[in-house]
């Protein structure tokens, strides 16, 4: 159904995506506007967490520089939207929840009781790790839900809630962020929200979205509630992760990243109305939008498992650039005027590898394909990075692993994408595998962030955004390139440079290390499994269950033990052949 146009006066309280396009609601000459979206990783969110954990502390020197009068470019940046799928939903999840605090940066130079504090690299070095994820707790309480233990996960995510007020960190008001900060995670609903179109003279048309998104509004301590979507939930800074509001952002970071089978599927509740206003159009001749809601076959409250958001839109850099060029509108994209523009931040960016020529006689091979099939197809928009590497288009960037074979910031032939990290392998898995994988994807995205904000990240001496001053300084350029400017300055000893670590070879042992983890999870999971096939009552189940239980025991533990043994080790291998 049609809910009709709404009053023009009710869009300055709702989401900034329903900004309608106006070249005067343009950003004035000395604020440049950011959204950030932040695409599936799996373990390669430790990538993702440190080009995260360089911006803030980058964006953090910068504005401290200018309160406290030194010479350095005196416009604005405001980040105004973050959105994440999966790995990089939690990502998202983490700055909403830290971000009214003043921790410390993770870097080259932090101690570790700096790193232990910093919620990025706790979340994604330290905290998780296979062994917890192999763990059988689950098994014993809930049976056989997902191959992977998903309760270490609600521990992270439940920490990370805590993490401020309890490490003792002080607040701190950002300026550089929008307050309250809008986040949306994608997840992908598995029960489906219905729409009815009516057509003139038929039935109406039913259809079911499974595309979904969560919305939160962060605030720091100094910000009030304001107007908050209506779709979207309050995060106040006084916080639990008890407290309802908090505790769906706990379950919103769990759901994105619920990765289908290897983790538990995610369950939201939420209302009905959430839906009301999901998809608005500005029809011709009129000011205001109109909104295409539910049908009313859905229930109040709703309720619905869901998976990781990747698996349908794993980067939804959509709804960052529409939360800033408005519903119908778009950003500038010259380089002389450009005044807003979205930072994709994507690990893998290496399209998928092709589906088979040909099929056979499989059923399972058959099966495995058209899932694949439908995901790339649900996944297929290339106008977002095709735009977004081309050199002339200053409204859309991307931040992607990058490493030179010695570590320096230029030299050499450079490996990008995936090869570029230790925790690819495994299709993005091996990170749980050894934490020095992750240490080193971590400093490889903080030593990425520095390199594209000292030479990508950049707009046209010419532009407006930048003062007189800095247009005419040499010292505030580009390093590649002295005719562009850098839109976020690097200050104090963020200019100097930093380097990966070194390249992790040998730091995995592979098989052996997770053997008799492996092993036991496997174990209860066979058992868990049998026992929801056969059932634990009536007659004969008990011989049932331990014939299989045998059978579990003479063939499969030894088979599959093989599979993932010899790709684990393959994968292992491949990180200490590249050894950069």
């Amino acid at each position: 159904m049609n809910d009709g146009a709404v009053a023009a006066g009710d869009l300055a309280q709702w989401f900034p995506k329903l900004r309608p396009a106006a070249t005067d609601e343009r950003p004035d000459g000395g604020v440049f506007e950011i959204g950030l979206c932040c695409a599936g990783a799996i373990s390669a969110g430790a990538y993702a967490a440190g080009v995260f954990d360089f911006l803030v502390e980058a964006l953090d020197a910068w504005h401290a520089a200018k309160a406290n009068g030194e010479a350095v470019p005196r416009h604005q940046v405001q980040l105004r939207i973050v959105t994440g799928a999966s790995a990089g939903g939690m990502n998202a999840a983490i700055l909403a929840a830290s971000a009214p605090y003043r921790f410390p940066a993770a870097g080259p130079r932090a101690t570790a009781g700096d790193r232990a504090r910093n919620p990025f690299y706790r979340a994604w070095v330290d905290e998780i790790d296979i062994a917890k994820l192999l763990a059988t707790d689950d098994l014993e309480r809930d049976g056989f839900r997902s191959l992977l233990n998903s309760i270490p996960l609600r521990r992270i995510a439940a920490d990370i809630v805590e993490h401020g007020p309890a490490s003792g960190l002080a607040a701190i008001a950002r300026p550089w962020l929008l307050d309250p900060l809008p986040v949306l995670l994608t997840v992908t609903n598995l029960r489906g929200v219905p729409y009815a179109v009516a057509f003139k003279g038929g039935s109406p048309h039913g259809m079911r979205i499974h595309a979904d998104t969560l919305g939160f509004m962060a605030r720091s301590a100094e910000a009030s509630a304001g107007a908050v979507p209506p779709d979207a939930i309050d995060l106040p800074f006084a916080r639990s992760a008890s407290d309802p509001r908090w505790g769906a952002l706990v379950q919103a970071a769990l759901a994105t990243g619920a990765f289908p089978v290897a983790l538990r599927p995610g369950e939201i509740l939420r209302p009905a109305a959430d839906y009301k206003y999901r998809f608005a159009q500005y029809l011709p001749g009129e000011a205001a939008p109109s909104f295409i809601s539910p049908d009313g076959t859905l229930p109040d409250p709703y309720a619905f498992p869901c998976v990781d958001g990747g698996l349908i839109n794993n980067e939804p850099f959509e709804m960052a650039r529409t939360a800033l060029a408005g519903l119908d509108g778009r950003n500038e994209r010259d380089g002389a005027k450009a005044r807003r523009a979205v930072i994709m931040l994507d690990p893998f960016v290496e399209a998928p590898g092709e589906g088979p020529a040909e099929l056979g006689p499989s059923i399972a091979r058959i099966a495995v394909a058209m899932f694949t099939a439908l995901k790339d197809q649900a996944r297929f928009k290339p106008e977002s990075l095709l735009l977004a590497m081309r050199e002339d288009v200053f409204s859309r960037f991307l931040i992607a692993p990058k490493r030179y074979p010695d570590g320096a910031a230029r030299g050499g032939a450079a490996v990008e994408g995936v090869e570029a990290m230790a925790s690819g392998g495994l299709g993005g898995f091996l990170g749980f595998f050894s934490r020095e994988y992750r240490h080193h994807d971590f400093m490889l995205g903080r030593s990425n962030c520095q390199a594209f904000l000292r030479n990508v990240f950049a707009l046209p001496e010419s532009n407006t955004v930048f003062d007189a001053e800095t247009r005419a300084s040499r010292k505030w350029r580009c390093r590649d390139d002295p005719k562009f400017v850098p839109i976020v300055p690097l200050v104090g000893a963020l200019a100097e440079d930093e380097y990966p670590s070194p390249w992790p070879r040998g730091a995995f042992t592979g098989w052996p290390a997770v053997e008799t983890a492996f092993t036991r999870r496997a174990d209860a999971a066979a058992k868990a499994l049998i026992a929801t096939w056969i059932g634990r009552d009536g007659a004969g189940a008990w011989a049932k269950r331990k014939a299989l239980e045998a059978a579990w025991g003479i063939w499969g533990r030894g088979w599959v033990r093989d599979k993932v043994q010899a790709r684990l080790d393959d994968a292992r291998d491949a990180v200490d052949r590249r050894a950069l």
